[in-house]
């Protein structure tokens, strides 16, 4: 299908918490595991949160 006869699409990205460091975006998904990692610190979740700047979704 030709990208020209999509009609309502809107380009989106994703990437880690830790490379949107420093970015901010109108929406924020933040899709978290199902059981508990090691990785997955305080901090982290923080920095995922606050990347949000009007709304976030946690999933």
């Amino acid at each position: 299908m030709l990208p020209s006869r999509l009609h309502a699409v809107e380009t989106v990205f994703a990437m880690t918490v830790r490379k949107s460091q420093g970015s901010e975006f109108l929406h924020t998904a933040l899709l978290l595991p199902s059981t508990l990692n090691p990785i997955l610190t305080r901090e982290l979740v923080y920095t995922g949160i606050t990347r949000a700047r009007e709304w976030l979704t946690a999933v």
